[in-house]
């Protein structure tokens, strides 16, 4: 039992460790299934924490609504225009 538990523990240590992506907007993004891996960590590297509030209520939007949330529709906009913005920027890096 106790080789299970040091197993399970070593595996949840990797998975985080490992994937070196544990914020919440790289997550959103990730979610949203709209960007790459590389897209999401690069416009997270150029948003300051204001634009990434701001691209959370986009991102995260369906799931809001679907929840029966109420979204914040005009900072959900705003929040489409940062995430083009930033992602065109880093689009022209590639």
């Amino acid at each position: 039992m106790r080789k299970v538990g040091a197993y399970l523990l070593a595996l949840a240590t990797l998975g985080f460790a490992g994937s070196g992506r544990a914020s919440e907007f790289y997550d959103s993004c990730m979610g949203a299934q709209i960007f790459t891996d590389k897209d999401c960590t690069c416009i997270e590297g150029k948003a300051s924490d204001a634009d990434k509030s701001n691209m959370m209520a986009f991102l995260t939007a369906d799931k809001v609504k679907a929840a029966d949330g109420q979204i914040d529709e005009a900072k959900a906009m705003l929040g489409m225009e940062t995430i083009g913005k930033h992602g065109e920027a880093c689009d022209k890096e590639k």
